[in-house]
């Protein structure tokens, strides 16, 4: 049975959002994601 959304509304943040909440840098983008805990907002840099 097929159906149709006429609207979705994601739910999280984007990129920006986590750029700004965390205060990541160019630099800080270069890095591998290491881990994400969303409990508590942590990220983890390596």
């Amino acid at each position: 049975m097929a159906f149709k959304l006429d609207s979705v509304v994601p739910w999280g943040r984007n990129m920006e959002e986590y750029k700004l909440m965390f205060r990541l840098d160019d630099n800080d983008m270069s890095k591998k994601l290491q881990g994400l805990a969303m409990v508590q907002p942590v990220l983890i840099m390596r």
